[in-house]
């Protein structure tokens, strides 16, 4: 059985509304209580425009799974229903109403999972498509980015340069939240050596499964994946000499809750790592959704028992914030 992705899912026909919760677990839901929920949080839904009309809200936006469908399989036909894209992703259809909000969430890890899949035929020219979106704001951008590797990467966010200015020294303990298809995990298991750590984590299990696959291929036998929570890393506690987020914090839905959860992982002078695009620069090409301030990260993170540490502007587009824990 493919995972589902672990995010919202609202289904709605004229018998009714049914929501279905990160973990999975489905209820009814009211028209208002449904406009609130999609208004306040991207939901998975499947043909946006026909959801809105049923809930009387043409504003409703989401995480549209034909638009997902028509950007994995751009020259394939799908009945564009929950039953008839379950088919198209090799899935069993739902068998009632209540049961297709949690399928949306399956088909949309099965479709995700498409993307890391080595006989994907579109992957070619995939990232700087997915790059235009992502500047028109398309939802699925920045889930699809995690699982394209570009080799602009390097030229255009210095990796190599952000490691670098960290220190990584043998025998360190490290966290990749976030860590997607391993881009900073390989090459920090490089940097701590046999006798360092480096676990690597993410809420998504198509991508521990790409992971589990990666560590095998490139015989990385110092990476440990770890399924991470939406609101918790799943890392034990004062076990992390540095833990990184490259792109990921200002994606969190409850940025205070995890990082109370994320706090008690450090060792005594643990420092906390985020890689976010500049906001202050209106020249960075991203959309100012995606960017964040050093101001606006000393403020949140301040508030839950960090303390800015260093920041360390050596790459092209983004800040490297340092923190340590009070």
């Amino acid at each position: 059985m493919r995972a589902p992705l672990p995010l919202p899912a609202l289904h709605a026909t004229h018998a009714g509304i049914w929501i279905a919760a990160p973990g999975g677990e489905v209820r009814e839901a009211t028209r208002g209580e449904a406009i609130a929920r999609a208004a306040e949080t991207p939901h998975i839904i499947l043909n946006a425009p026909l959801v809105g009309q049923r809930l009387g809200y043409a504003e409703l936006s989401g995480l549209d799974l034909l638009e997902l469908f028509a950007f994995i399989h751009p020259a394939r036909f799908a009945v564009p229903t929950p039953a008839g894209l379950s088919r198209s992703a090799g899935l069993d259809p739902p068998s009632s109403e209540s049961e297709a909000a949690s399928i949306l969430q399956r088909i949309a890890g099965a479709l995700i999972e498409r993307l890391t899949a080595p006989g994907w035929p579109e992957r070619e020219g995939a990232w700087t498509v997915n790059e235009s979106l992502h500047r028109l704001g398309w939802g699925w951008a920045s889930l699809v980015a995690k699982r394209l590797e570009r080799p602009e990467r390097e030229a255009e966010e210095a990796p190599s340069k952000a490691l670098a200015a960290l220190e990584l020294k043998p025998g360190m303990v490290v966290a990749d939240i976030g860590a997607g298809s391993g881009y900073y995990t390989t090459r920090m298991s490089k940097l701590v050596g046999a006798t360092g750590r480096v676990f690597a984590t993410d809420i998504q299990p198509g991508m521990i499964e790409l992971l589990n696959r990666r560590i095998q291929n490139e015989n990385l036998a110092n990476v440990t994946p770890v399924l991470g929570g939406m609101e918790d890393p799943k890392l034990a506690d004062g076990s992390i000499d540095l833990a990184i987020m490259v792109d990921v914090y200002h994606e969190l839905q409850n940025p205070q809750v995890f990082l109370q959860k994320l706090r008690p992982v450090f060792k005594p002078g643990g420092r906390l790592v985020l890689v976010e695009f500049r906001k202050e620069d209106p020249k960075v090409p991203i959309l100012e959704v995606h960017k964040m301030s050093v101001a606006e990260v000393k403020l949140e993170l301040e508030a839950e028992g960090f303390v800015m540490d260093k920041v360390i502007d050596v790459l092209p587009w983004q800040h490297i914030i340092v923190l340590r824990v009070k």
